[in-house]
Parts: C-alpha cells; sequence; structure tokens
C-alpha cells in the first residue's frame, strides 16, 4: 500500500474507534454482530477445519479468532494489520493468538498457512494508488503465503446506492486476476446483500 494510503487508513480507522469503540462500526461494517458472524461463517465455508491454520490480513480487534474459538477445538491462528492499536487489544483479549503489525506486502512473513483470509479490507477508494493495482498484488501474495487457498470479500458492482469513498469491485476484474492462478474459484453472493466473496483454491476440491 502507498505510504500516504496507509497512513489515512489507520487515522480512519483510529478515528472510527474513538467514536465506537471496540465495535464491528470501528472496522467500517455495517449490520452489526449478526451480518459479522454471517461473514465469518462464510468465510469458513471454503473448508476451514479443526487445526487448519490462518492468516487473517487485516484482522482489527481478532474478531475472526474468537469466532473460530467458538466453532473449533483448536483453531491455529496469526492475526495481522497495520493498525499498532488494534493489534494490541487483540493481543490483549486473545492470549492464545498471534497477532503481529505487518503489511504484508512490505514486511516479510515467516510462514505459510493453510488458509489466508482477508475481510473488509478492500472497501474504501485509494487516493494515492489505484485500487484494482492494490487488490492484484495482495491476492497474489496471499496466494502465495497460502497452502490450500484464499478468501477475500468486497462490495460488488451490483449495487443500488453507491456510499461516497466506498470502492466497489467489478467482478471480472479479479476473475482477470485470479484465473491466471487457478480455475478454482468460488463466488459467493448469497450471503449479505452487496457484497461478494471469492473463495480461491490451489487445487480442485
Amino acid at each position: 500500500m502507498n505510504p500516504e494510503d496507509r497512513k489515512q487508513t489507520i487515522n480512519r480507522y483510529n478515528e472510527r474507534f474513538e467514536k465506537f469503540g471496540k465495535s464491528v462500526e470501528s472496522l467500517g461494517w455495517s449490520g452489526g454482530e449478526k451480518s459479522q458472524n454471517q461473514r465469518f461463517k462464510t468465510i469458513c465455508e471454503i473448508g476451514i477445519q479443526d487445526g487448519h491454520s490462518i492468516l487473517d490480513v487485516g484482522c482489527g480487534f481478532g474478531t475472526f479468532f474468537q469466532f473460530l474459538k467458538n466453532k473449533f477445538a483448536n483453531p491455529i491462528y496469526t492475526g495481522v494489520d497495520i493498525n499498532q492499536k488494534f493489534i494490541d487489544i487483540a493481543q490483549a483479549d486473545s492470549k492464545d493468538a498471534v497477532f503481529l503489525k505487518k503489511d504484508i506486502l512490505a514486511d516479510k512473513i515467516d510462514f505459510k498457512y493453510d488458509w489466508v483470509v482477508a475481510s473488509g479490507i478492500f472497501n474504501t477508494i485509494l487516493e494515492h494508488e489505484n485500487n484494482i493495482i492494490y487488490v492484484n498484488e495482495m491476492i497474489k501474495k496471499m496466494y502465495s503465503l497460502s497452502t490450500m487457498g484464499i478468501v477475500i470479500d468486497f462490495m460488488h458492482e451490483f449495487v443500488d446506492y453507491r456510499s461516497e469513498g466506498s470502492f466497489y469491485v467489478k467482478l471480472n476484474d479479479i476473475f482477470s486476476i485470479v484465473r491466471p492462478m487457478t480455475t478454482a474459484i468460488n463466488l459467493r453472493m448469497d450471503y449479505l446483500n452487496y457484497e461478494c466473496m471469492f473463495h480461491i483454491y490451489k487445487k480442485l476440491k
């Protein structure tokens, strides 16, 4: 991510945190915990099982780990985020997970993981970098860090209202990025209005 966009992103989340505290709203999501849990459920439907290792890119407060703990006996979880404040909160809440302040494009990631997921990190128009170029770089990096596959989500183009400053992805742009890497792709548009999720596998199930 461009350094200026990174700075703006951190400031935007810090401002939300000052207003909303440790909540879904601070992460930029509407719909509350019910929608968030539906989102997490759909992420897991890529095939996440107990004992699988997961890298959560843009982990925020580590809420996905809490969901995994309620679902599995032994989730193996690492969360990374560019916001040190959120990392500190997540680590304080979850001593049995690993949380690191890292930008996966700029910082070294020491391990590979069964699944690499990123939820909610592509929803804002970048001012200093083309969104699709950034998404392309992130997908390729996430794919390289996974052994089984990746999950990414977006607000999609087929909406009847657009919020100023929000990024709405064209589905064909994502397929153009992913198809040269794998044909094992599952597009989910059945879980929440105006959102889409790509389950991208290293090989066919």
